[in-house]
C-alpha cells in the first residue's frame, strides 16, 4: 500500500440504522430508522395492503406477516405504523418518493394518511411471555401510558389486587404482615408483577387471600374480556385525536415455539375472537398484526389432530402476507447499505478500473446473476464492494437459512464485529482487497452449531470442521477453499453456484492465480480432504480412513472377476428398466411395457431363437440394449441385427464403442466392500468415502445408459424387425411400443378397471372378485350377481360383465348374454367354450393351454389373469352340468375358489365336457333317486353329478364296518360262503381316498358290474348290491337268530320263536343256578335271556355285545364263530352247574358256596358263589385288600369298611 493510498474505511462505511435489528418496542420513536428503510416492491405491496384496511368499511383488519430472520420485517412494521401515527411529511420524503414511482394511486393513499391529523395508536405486544392475556394487557397499559392515556385503561381484577394490597398496607397492618409471610417475593415485586398483569401473581393472590381473610372469597370483578376490553379502548381514545389501536404482536413465532403445545383453548379461542373483533371494528377501528417467522401450519404439524384443527381456524382468520424480495431488489439493499465517499470512491473506481472490468466479465460469464442484466454492476460489483459477486450472492442466502436476530445479513453489513464488513474495512490493507465467502463461514458458524444435529446444514457444518482439522497451521488458502466450499453446500444451489474448481478460481484469483488455486485443490485432494466427483465435476469433502480405499477396489477387482457380468451389473442400475406403450395403454386402458435390457454383443451373435429367449418374459416385449466389446464388434453387430424379424423386440445399438468395463467392475468391487462393511459394522468413515466413489462411477456409467434411454442424445440407432427406426426423442421410441402392441395384441378387449385388469391383482381384489365368480356360478342369475352397494365388488361386475354388455336386466330378471358382443370380448368367449367343448373329443385337457391362447401374443387378446377367471365362469356357467374339473385325479367343486386357484397354477388343473345325453341323464336321476337320502341338497349348486356320487360315498360310509369289511357270508350252523364279488369290488372302489366322479359313474362302476360299456342296465345290478348290503347286517342277526333256536332247543327244526325257546330254557333252570355268580360273565347271559322280549333283533344285539365285547357293526369274520362258540360254552356252563346241583342237593352246595342278600332297586336279590381254590394271584390280591384295611386301622370304622366291600361286591354281580 503506498503512502498516499487511504484505508477502505476511510471512505467506505456502512449506514448506521443497519447496525442492530428492529425492536418495535424501543425503536418507534427512532426517526432515523424510519427515514433510511429502503422500501422493495414487497414491501410496498404489504404497505398498501396495510393503508388500505384503513377505510371505516374495511373488513379485512387482522393479518399475519411471515418472513425469515433479515428479511426486514420488524423494520417494515415500524415505517408502517410511522406513516399512522407521525403526521410529518419530511420524514417519509424519500419513502414517498418511491410509492410515486411505484402506483400513482398508492402514493395519493400514504399521502392522505400522513395529512390525516387523527392517528392510529400502536400497541407493541411482546411474544416472550407465555401467557397471551398477561402480555395483551401489558402492550396496551404501556401504549396508552406513553400518550399519557392512563386513564383510559378499564380497572381490571389486577388493580383490585394492587388497592386491597395497599388498604391492607396502610389501616391492616397485621393482615399486611401476615401477607409478606406468605408471599414467596416481597411486596413490592410482588405489586410490581400484579402492575405486570403476571397471570401467576394474580392466582397466588387469589390463593392466599382466604387465609387472610378468614375465609373470604376475592371476586372485584367476574373476569376480563380482553377483547371488548380493547374494543371499548378503541372507541374512547377516537375523541382524543385517534382512529383506533393497531396490535402488532412482535416475535409471535417465539410464542407459538414457547408454548404452542401448551397453549389453552381459551387462548386459542381469543386469537380467534380478537380477529373476529377487528375485522367487525368498522368506525372504531381496531387492527391486529402477528409477526412471525414461519406461518402457523409449520408449529403445529406435530400436536394432536384436535389442537391443530384449532390452530387452523386460527390461521384461517389472519390474512397471511409474506414478505421475500427479489434478489435485485436484496442486492439493492445491501448496496445502500455500503455507503462510498464519491470523491474518494470515483479515484478508487478509476485506479482500479481494470480490476472492476475483469471482475464483471467472469461474473457475466459464471452466470450466477443472469437475471439482473445491467443491475449487475450498480448492485453487485460496484454497489456491494468489497464483497465479491459471489460473496453478494452467498450471504443473503445464508442469512435466510440460519439468521437470528444477533446475527443477519444487516449485522454482517453493519456492524465492526470479528468477521464483519465493518472489521474488514478497517483492518484489510490489500491493494485491492475483496471479501471472500469464508469471512461469511466465519460470522455465522456460531450459528451453525446451534442448528438442530440431524439437519443437513449441522451436517455440512460437521463434515466442513472435519476438513479444516486435517489442515496445517498457515494454509489460509486452503482454509478459505474449505468453508467456501461448505457454504456452497448449505447454499445448495449446485445449477447456479457448483461446488467446481472454476468456482474456486473465479472466487480467489485476486489473491492466487487461478493455476495456483488448482493446485491446491489438487493438494487437498491428495490429501484426502477433498474428493473429485470425476462425472459431475463437482468438489466433496472426503470422509478419509486409514485404508487405502484404491488397493482395495483393485484387489476386490481380482477376486470376482469370475462373478463379474458388465450385463448384470448395468441392468442393476437401469433406473428406468420399462418403456410403456403409452399411447396404447390409454386407449386400451390396459398396462403394456416392454423390458429394457442390457445383453452382450456375444449373446447377440450367439442367439438363434429370439422367440425362446422373450418368451419367459413377463414383460410384453423387449428392448434390448447392445453393449459392444471390441472395435469391430458394432459393424457385426449391423449386419446381424437386420436379419432378427422378431415382432417382441427392438435392439439399440450404440454409435460409438465405449469401453466400460472398468467402470462397471469398480462399481461391481465397491458395491461388495460397502456390503462387506456393513455386514462386518467396520468403519463408518469408510462406508462414507465407498459412497462417494460408488455415486460417483455410477453417474459415469448412468451417462453411458442415458445413450440408449435418451434418444434426445443421438447416441444409439434403434432397430425393429431389421429396420433403422426414426427415433430422437422419448416419445417416439413409446410410440414404437406402442405401435407394436396395436399389432400384436389387436384383440384385447377394453376393461376399464386397473385394479384387476392386471396380472397380479392385490389379495383385496382378488377377495372381491371372488364374490362376482360365486354370483356367476349360482343356479340362477340374480340382479347384480346379488351384490349391493358401491364396493370394488361391484366395480369389478359393472366393469367386466355390465359394460361389455354380458349381464343384463330386464324387468328385474337378470341373464347373461355370451353372442353378439363387441367382437373382441366375443373372440375371448369363443375361445374359452371352443377349448371346453374340444375335451369332449380330444379328452383331457390342462386349463394351462388355455391360458395360453389368452395371455400369449401370437393368439392376439393378450388378457391380463386378473380378468380370466371372470370370464372363465361366463361360459362355465352354460357348461358346467356337464364339465369335470380335475386336480391330481380329485374332482374339484366348481366354485369361485376353485377358479381362483385355477387362475394361480393352471398347469395343475384339468378339464374334460362329458357326452351327455337323455340315456345317461335317466341314469343320473335314477341313482339321485337310489340314493336321495344321502343327497346334500347345498352340493347340487357348483357340481355337475360329483353330488350323487358323494351321495353314494356317504352312503358307503353309513354302512357298519361288518358290512364294509366281512370276506365271507355267514349261512348258518357255523358254515360259510364267499361275499359276491361285486360287492367286494364295489367297496375296494369306494375305500379309495380319492375319487374322480366322472370315472366312477361312468367307467368303474360299468367295470364292477361287468359291463364293457355304457348302460342303464347297470341300474339293476346296483339296486341289487344296494339292497343286499343294506341287509347285511339284519340277515346276519336272523341268521344268529336261528342257530340260537337250534341251540337252545336240541331241534334241527321249529316252529317256536327265539324268545320262547330261550323262556322255556331259562324258566327249567333251578333258582340257585339263576342266583349263582359264574366265573365267565353266564350270569349277566342268564339276565338277559329272562328279559328277553319278541324283539330278537335287541336281544342278539345285546348278548353280542355281551359275548364278544363288540357290537355286531364292528365284527369281522372271526367274531361270528366267536359268538356262536361262546354260546354254546355259556349253555355248557350253566347246564353243567345246575346238573352237579342235582347230583349233590341243595345242602351240600350251600356248604360250598357263599350267599349274599341285598335290595336293588327296592328289590331284594340273593347272589350264590360256589367256592374254590384261590389262585396265587388271587391270593395276592386278597393280601392286598386286608392290609390296606388294616392300615386304615380305626380311621375307618368295621361297619364302614364292610359297606365298602359289599359295594364292590355288588359292582361284581
Amino acid at each position: 500500500m503506498s503512502r498516499n493510498q487511504h484505508y477502505l474505511s476511510d471512505f467506505i462505511h456502512t449506514a448506521p440504522g443497519f447496525q442492530y435489528s428492529i425492536n418495535l418496542k424501543y425503536d418507534m420513536e427512532n426517526i432515523e430508522k424510519i427515514k433510511n428503510y429502503i422500501a422493495t416492491t414487497s414491501a410496498i405491496e404489504i404497505m398498501e395492503d396495510i393503508l388500505l384496511s384503513l377505510n371505516s368499511s374495511s373488513s379485512d383488519r387482522a393479518r399475519l406477516l411471515v418472513g425469515p430472520y433479515g428479511k426486514g420485517k420488524s423494520h417494515l412494521v415500524l415505517v408502517i405504523m410511522g406513516l399512522l401515527y407521525y403526521k410529518d411529511r419530511d420524514i417519509f420524503a424519500s419513502l414517498l418518493s418511491k410509492l410515486k414511482n411505484y402506483n400513482d394511486d398508492l402514493y395519493h393513499l400514504a399521502e392522505r394518511v400522513i395529512a390525516d391529523q387523527e392517528k392510529v395508536l400502536p400497541v407493541v405486544v411482546s411474544g416472550t411471555s407465555l401467557n397471551l392475556t398477561q402480555s395483551l394487557l401489558l402492550g396496551l397499559k404501556n401504549a396508552l401510558k406513553s400518550e399519557e392515556l392512563d386513564g383510559i385503561m378499564p380497572d381490571t381484577y389486577f388493580n383490585a389486587a394492587i388497592e386491597m394490597i395497599e388498604l391492607w398496607k396502610k389501616d391492616y397492618t397485621d393482615t399486611y404482615e401476615k401477607f409478606n409471610e406468605l408471599i414467596h417475593t416481597s411486596s413490592e415485586e410482588f405489586v410490581n408483577q400484579l402492575h405486570k398483569y403476571n397471570q401467576d401473581v394474580y392466582n397466588e393472590f387469589l390463593e392466599l387471600y382466604p387465609q387472610l381473610t378468614s375465609g373470604g372469597e376475592f371476586n372485584p370483578l367476574q373476569g376480563i374480556d380482553i377483547v371488548e376490553l380493547y374494543g371499548d379502548v378503541a372507541s374512547k381514545i377516537q375523541g382524543k385525536g385517534y382512529k383506533g389501536l393497531y396490535v402488532i404482536y412482535d416475535e409471535f413465532s417465539k410464542f407459538l415455539e414457547g408454548s404452542i403445545d401448551r397453549n389453552s383453548a381459551m387462548e386459542i379461542k381469543l386469537l380467534q375472537d380478537f380477529a373476529e373483533k377487528c375485522n367487525r371494528s368498522g368506525e372504531e377501528q381496531l387492527h391486529i398484526l402477528l409477526i412471525s417467522h414461519k406461518n402457523i401450519s409449520n408449529y403445529v404439524d406435530k400436536l394432536p389432530k384436535e389442537k391443530i384443527d384449532a390452530w387452523k381456524a386460527v390461521g384461517d382468520r389472519y390474512k397471511p402476507i409474506e414478505i421475500s424480495h427479489l434478489e435485485s431488489q436484496t442486492y439493492e439493499i445491501m448496496s445502500h447499505v455500503i455507503l462510498k465517499e464519491e470523491k474518494q470512491w470515483e479515484q478508487f473506481i478509476d485506479r482500479h478500473d481494470d480490476d472492476f472490468n475483469q471482475m464483471i466479465l467472469d461474473t457475466s460469464r459464471s452466470g450466477i446473476f443472469s437475471e439482473l442484466g445491467g443491475a449487475l454492476e450498480d448492485y453487485v460489483v460496484y454497489g456491494t464492494y468489497p464483497l465479491h459477486p459471489i460473496t453478494t450472492y452467498i450471504l443473503p442466502k445464508v442469512s435466510e437459512k440460519v439468521a437470528q436476530n444477533e446475527r443477519t445479513i444487516f449485522t454482517f453489513l453493519s456492524t465492526k464485529d470479528i468477521n464483519t464488513l465493518g472489521y474488514f474495512l478497517q483492518y484489510n490493507k490489500a491493494e485491492f482487497p475483496i471479501m471472500t465467502p469464508d469471512y461469511i463461514y466465519n460470522y455465522f458458524e456460531p450459528l451453525f452449531k446451534k442448528e438442530n444435529y440431524v439437519s443437513e446444514i449441522y451436517q455440512i457444518w460437521r463434515e466442513t470442521t472435519t476438513a479444516l482439522k486435517k489442515l496445517s497451521d498457515g494454509e489460509e488458502i486452503e482454509e478459505a477453499i474449505v468453508k467456501t466450499l461448505g457454504l456452497i453446500n448449505i447454499v445448495g444451489e449446485f445449477q447456479k453456484l457448483p461446488p467446481k474448481v472454476e468456482v474456486l478460481q473465479l472466487l480467489f484469483s485476486n489473491d492466487t492465480e487461478a493455476a495456483r488455486i488448482k493446485e491446491v485443490v489438487g493438494k487437498l485432494i491428495d490429501q484426502k480432504v477433498l474428493y473429485f466427483i470425476k462425472s459431475k465435476g463437482y468438489l466433496e469433502f472426503a470422509n478419509a480412513t486409514d485404508m487405502d480405499i484404491s488397493a482395495d477396489i483393485a484387489d476386490t477387482i481380482e477376486k470376482r472377476k469370475n462373478l463379474f457380468s458388465s450385463r448384470g451389473t448395468l441392468n442393476k442400475l437401469v433406473d428406468d428398466s420399462y418403456i410403456y406403450a403409452a399411447g396404447y395403454n390409454d386407449e386400451y386402458e390396459i398396462i403394456r411395457y416392454f423390458d429394457f435390457e442390457f445383453i452382450e454383443y456375444r449373446e447377440l451373435m450367439e442367439t438363434r431363437d429370439w422367440n425362446k429367449k422373450i418368451q419367459s418374459k413377463t414383460a410384453d416385449g423387449v428392448v434390448y440394449a447392445v453393449i459392444l466389446e471390441k472395435d469391430n464388434s458394432r459393424n457385426d453387430a449391423e449386419t446381424v441385427i437386420p436379419s432378427i424379424n422378431h415382432d417382441r423386440a427392438v435392439f439399440v445399438l450404440p454409435k460409438e464403442n465405449t469401453n466400460l468395463e472398468d467402470l462397471l467392475r469398480q462399481h461391481d468391487a465397491i458395491e461388495f466392500l460397502i456390503g462387506k462393511n456393513k455386514h462386518e459394522e467396520q468403519d463408518k468413515l469408510l462406508h462414507e468415502e465407498l459412497s462417494v466413489y460408488l455415486e460417483d462411477i455410477r453417474h459415469q456409467i448412468q451417462y453411458y445408459i442415458d445413450g440408449f434411454l435418451r434418444p434426445e442424445l443421438k447416441a444409439s440407432t434403434y432397430y425393429y424387425q431389421g429396420k433403422v427406426q426414426n427415433i430422437n426423442r422419448k416419445a417416439l421410441l413409446t410410440r414404437l411400443i406402442s405401435r407394436i402392441c396395436e399389432t400384436i395384441y389387436s384383440d384385447t378387449p377394453i376393461i376399464v378397471n386397473e385394479l384387476i385388469n392386471k396380472n397380479m391383482p392385490t389379495i383385496t381384489a382378488i377377495s372381491n372378485r371372488r364374490k362376482v365368480l360365486d354370483g356367476l356360478l349360482r343356479n340362477s342369475i340374480t340382479p347384480r350377481l346379488g351384490l349391493v352397494g358401491y364396493g370394488l365388488d361391484v366395480s369389478i361386475m359393472q366393469s367386466t360383465l355390465v359394460v361389455p354388455g354380458i349381464l343384463k336386466e330386464e324387468d328385474e330378471n337378470a341373464y347373461l348374454c355370451t353372442k353378439g358382443l363387441d367382437p373382441k370380448m366375443q373372440k375371448v368367449l369363443d375361445s374359452i367354450r371352443s377349448f371346453i367343448i374340444s375335451t369332449s373329443n380330444e379328452g383331457v385337457k390342462p386349463f394351462s393351454e388355455l391360458y395360453e391362447k389368452l395371455i400369449k401374443p401370437e393368439y392376439h387378446m393378450g388378457l391380463k389373469k386378473g380378468i380370466i377367471p371372470i370370464y372363465l365362469a361366463v361360459v362355465l356357467r352354460e357348461l358346467k352340468r356337464y364339465t369335470v374339473i380335475v386336480r391330481n385325479g380329485q374332482e374339484m367343486d366348481i366354485k369361485g375358489q376353485l377358479l381362483d386357484d385355477i387362475n394361480e397354477k393352471p398347469e395343475e388343473f384339468e378339464v374334460y365336457l362329458e357326452n351327455w345325453d337323455e340315456e345317461k341323464e335317466s341314469y343320473i336321476q335314477h341313482l339321485e333317486g337310489l340314493f336321495y337320502d344321502y343327497i346334500e341338497p347345498s352340493e347340487k349348486e357348483y357340481n355337475t353329478f360329483e353330488y350323487v356320487f358323494r351321495a353314494i360315498h356317504r352312503w358307503f360310509l353309513a354302512l357298519p364296518k361288518y358290512t364294509k369289511e366281512h370276506t365271507q357270508k355267514y349261512l348258518g350252523s357255523e358254515s360259510f360262503n364267499k361275499v359276491d364279488r361285486k360287492i367286494l369290488r364295489l367297496r375296494n372302489t369306494l375305500k379309495g381316498t380319492r375319487m374322480n366322479s366322472r370315472d366312477f359313474l361312468f367307467s368303474r362302476i360299468f367295470d364292477i358290474f361287468c359291463y364293457g360299456e355304457f348302460s342303464t342296465a347297470v341300474l339293476t345290478d346296483i339296486i341289487e348290491i344296494k339292497e343286499a348290503m343294506d341287509g347285511t347286517k339284519e340277515e346276519l342277526i336272523n341268521i344268529l337268530a336261528n342257530d340260537l333256536k337250534v341251540i337252545f332247543s336240541n331241534e334241527e327244526k321249529t316252529e317256536a320263536s327265539l324268545s320262547s325257546i330261550m323262556k322255556d330254557w331259562y324258566e327249567g333252570l333251578d333258582q340257585l343256578v339263576k342266583e349263582n355268580l359264574f366265573s365267565q360273565g353266564e350270569d349277566q347271559f342268564l339276565k338277559e335271556v329272562q328279559r328277553i322280549s319278541n324283539n330278537h333283533y335287541e336281544f342278539i344285539e345285546k348278548i353280542a355285545k355281551l359275548i364278544t365285547g363288540l357290537r355286531i357293526d364292528d365284527w369281522d369274520d372271526k367274531k361270528v364263530s366267536l359268538f356262536i362258540e361262546r354260546v354254546k360254552l355259556f349253555k355248557g356252563n350253566i347246564e353243567a352247574f345246575s346238573k352237579e346241583l342235582q347230583q349233590k342237593g341243595v345242602e351240600e352246595i350251600d356248604q360250598m358256596s357263599y350267599k349274599v342278600s341285598f335290595y336293588l332297586e327296592g328289590e331284594e336279590k340273593t347272589k350264590s358263589i360256589v367256592k374254590q381254590e384261590v389262585s396265587n394271584k388271587g391270593k395276592l390280591l386278597y393280601n392286598e385288600i386286608e392290609s390296606i384295611l388294616n392300615d386304615y386301622g380305626t380311621v375307618v370304622d368295621t361297619n364302614e369298611k364292610r359297606q365298602i366291600l359289599l359295594e364292590i361286591f355288588e359292582k361284581c354281580c
